[in-house]
């Protein structure tokens, strides 16, 4: 799946299960639903920020922290999008995925839902890269918070395997061969 910088997408539970990371928020009935902006590194990696509903939250944020621009955690979503029962972009538990964690494009209306408002997108990706430089740069990490170098790190891992299964056509054979016989074991059953 080609990822569009700016969309929502929803996650596939896989996601969850690999990285292994109890403080990700995890997906209720298809949401929270993530923004993704590219990662500077690593056109493969995405960067993707969990939308939450928590009002009171995030507005005790904002009053503690001397408004929304102060706050460094969270920026207030549109008002467009309150049908959806959203209150904010949660900066602060942002983490990396790749297109192969991703299941489907969040819709509105039957199309892929993309942020298109240039002061928001802005506004959020100053406060994103900020909170990503942090989260990699900093040798202790939030007991609490995603550990997102192991999950960063993961990510290249597996990246860098699929690439050298694809430039080996004999690796490349025999897993086409074992999907084939998977396909005809379950067609069996």
């Amino acid at each position: 799946m080609n990822l569009q910088e700016h969309g929502f997408y929803i996650i596939k539970n896989d996601f969850f299960t690999v990285t292994n990371q109890s403080n990700i928020p995890l997906q209720k009935n298809g949401r929270p639903i993530y923004f993704c902006i590219k990662d500077a590194k690593n056109s493969d990696i995405f960067w993707i920020i969990p939308l939450t509903t928590k009002i009171q939250k995030v507005e005790k944020a904002f009053k503690k922290m001397g408004g929304e621009n102060n706050c460094p955690f969270y920026v207030r979503f549109p008002k467009n999008f309150q049908e959806y029962n959203i209150s904010a972009f949660n900066i602060g538990d942002a983490f990396p995925i790749t297109a192969k964690y991703i299941e489907r494009e969040f819709t509105k209306r039957g199309q892929p839902y993309v942020l298109k408002d240039v002061k928001l997108i802005q506004k959020i990706e100053n406060k994103v890269l900020q909170t990503i430089k942090l989260k990699m740069t900093n040798d202790k990490i939030n007991s609490r918070g995603i550990d997102v170098r192991k999950i960063y790190q993961q990510l290249l891992d597996e990246l860098k395997n699929e690439r050298a299964i694809k430039q080996n056509p004999l690796i490349t054979k025999i897993l086409a061969k074992r999907e084939n016989k998977e396909k005809i074991t379950k067609l069996e059953k």
